[in-house]
């Protein structure tokens, strides 16, 4: 599988990357096949989010027992400071890690937006 440098980062990504969306509406079983079938073509980027149904959830026992070899990308449609970071907090929770190679705004629209998230 091709990769490539995530900008700065330094990290190895695939180019082609596992949407997580899908797993959340499929039982653990199911969940379970997709994420191994991506994992044997050597797919090492999911990204998911809470909007996601269960997908955090049934994305938690990969996590807990393949994170380092996963790039794992969250996002987030809370538009407050306080509200982001409770997300974030539950996120990591449910999947069973300490931390995201990265966390997305989703869906910013405009600047007042942007500074209504990034505020104090």
């Amino acid at each position: 599988m091709e990769t490539r440098i995530f900008g700065k980062t330094g990290a190895k990504i695939t180019f082609i990357t596992m949407g997580g969306c899908g797993l959340g509406y499929i039982d653990q079983s199911e969940a379970n096949k997709a994420v191994k079938l991506a994992m044997d073509h050597g797919i090492n980027m999911i990204d998911v989010a809470p909007t996601y149904g269960n997908a955090e959830i049934r994305l938690n026992p990969w996590i807990e027992k393949y994170r380092n070899k996963f790039f794992l990308s969250e996002k987030t449609l809370k538009r407050k400071k306080n509200g982001a970071w409770r997300q974030l907090n539950k996120s990591l929770e449910k999947l069973g890690t300490s931390y995201f190679d990265l966390y997305q705004f989703h869906a910013v629209s405009s600047m007042e937006e942007l500074d209504q998230i990034l505020g104090e």
